[in-house]
């Protein structure tokens, strides 16, 4: 049971290293979306990882239209790695949560009374 809770441990702390660097209104907004657009439990892991794809690309585009910068797309380094990884998790949490409450709701609507 202990290496169980030690990668349990390494995993949390990872994470949790990851998320600071995450733009939180983007990922709001991009995380309202996929969860509207998923549709079934297999489709959450294909929705997460475009949601991961369009963060980093409109994190790349943000400056690039505000400055008048050159686009400058990330270093795929091991800081990259992590990042994506804690995105990617978060991302699956929060489209995964919008999801189940979108199935439950959908499944509490009151029926049609035929008169």
């Amino acid at each position: 049971m202990a290496p169980l809770t030690q990668d349990w441990n390494d995993f949390w702390n990872y994470f949790q290293q990851g998320l600071p660097h995450i733009n939180i209104l983007l990922g709001i907004i991009i995380a309202l979306v996929g969860g509207m657009i998923v549709g079934s439990l297999p489709s959450l892991f294909v929705v997460a990882l475009l949601a991961v794809v369009v963060h980093v690309a409109v994190e790349a585009i943000i400056p690039a239209m505000q400055h008048h910068a050159p686009l400058v797309l990330p270093t795929f380094n091991n800081g990259f790695a992590h990042y994506a990884i804690s995105l990617y998790i978060a991302y699956f949490v929060v489209i995964g949560a919008i999801f189940l409450l979108r199935v439950i709701l959908a499944g509490a609507r009151p029926t049609r009374l035929e008169t």
